[in-house]
């Protein structure tokens, strides 16, 4: 059977506004309308990876929005669980900043920002609402004692980045001074290092973590469900999708699409920013990218499903 794995990174504005206007139903929300919508229609499911908090950065509402997951109210529980057949949430990371946040990160720190947003979703959304079958971390790379710490914690597979790594020799110009500075920030191990990015829709260089598999087996697994099981760690690693929906137009959702419709596994996802309007890269057609994409693989007979259905 054909199956696609779709996800949504960067997710807390939507919860803040529930926390706030506190609507009769989840659903009376337009985001979340949306991806109901999307199920309903078409049967999709949806893996909503969390932020513990806003950070004021990147939010139109600067300090002033400021929302935590512990000021969400457990009001809504019944029908988070409800619905938990379709849709999950996941932990992605504290905030969307500081970038790239577990290239060093330790064993303990791990435990405590992963625990910190599962408690809270556990709280208000129930159990069954919580994702461990797949983790997509915030810019993917995860040291060592992160991915050790992630699998103690009871996660089962997560994204495994791909791509020629660079020599330590190399010319890292063209990579982010405040990115080198993450990377070389209490750098202990080898496997944090940097490697050529190179997807549908982007070609860079970026950091690495431990979570890095080869281009052999990048290659073994592409259009598959198959993964990488690190022995090591006891964690499998999939190279989880090819392109983000924002960042292609509707004419590159349907050429990247069409250009795998005849492999097993597909992946893709986006992230919440781009739905807002108050947003400074608001994307109006957020809401028809997402169709294209999942009409696309339901007229040509893909199943959507969480990790756990094919790992």
């Amino acid at each position: 059977m054909k199956t696609y794995y779709f996800f949504v990174d960067d997710n807390i504005w939507f919860l803040r506004d529930l926390a706030k206007e506190r609507p009769t139903s989840l659903f009376d929300h337009p985001y979340l309308k949306l991806f109901k919508q999307m199920h309903q229609k078409y049967g999709m499911k949806v893996q909503m990876n969390i932020f513990y908090q806003t950070h004021p950065k990147s939010d139109p509402l600067g300090e002033a929005g400021a929302f935590s997951l512990k000021e969400m109210p457990d009001c809504y529980k019944s029908e988070w669980k409800e619905n938990a057949h379709w849709l999950k949430l996941a932990f992605h990371a504290k905030a969307e900043f500081p970038d790239i946040p577990f290239i060093n990160i330790t064993y303990d720190e791990m435990i405590f920002v992963f625990s910190r947003v599962r408690d809270e979703i556990i709280r208000f959304a129930g159990e069954d609402s919580f994702c461990y079958s797949h983790m997509v971390p915030h810019w993917n790379c995860v040291s060592l004692g992160g991915c050790k710490a992630l699998e103690y914690l009871g996660v089962q597979s997560m994204v495994g980045t791909h791509g020629d790594v660079l020599p330590e020799n190399a010319d890292l110009s063209s990579i982010s001074k405040a990115h080198i500075e993450r990377l070389m920030q209490n750098r202990t191990e080898p496997s944090s290092w940097v490697y050529h990015h190179k997807y549908s829709d982007v070609d860079t260089l970026r950091l690495k973590g431990y979570n890095h598999i080869s281009n052999e087996e990048f290659q073994r697994q592409d259009g598959t469900k198959k993964y990488f099981m690190d022995e090591n760690i006891g964690m499998k690693f999939k190279a989880t999708c090819k392109f983000a929906l924002d960042r292609c137009t509707l004419e590159q959702i349907v050429k990247y699409l069409n250009e795998d419709i005849d492999k097993e596994y597909i992946g893709f996802g986006l992230h919440e920013q781009y739905f807002y309007p108050k947003y400074h890269n608001y994307q109006p057609n957020y809401a028809e990218k997402v169709e294209t994409a999942v009409r696309i693989m339901n007229e040509n007979n893909f199943k959507s499903v969480f990790y756990d259905e094919i790992l």
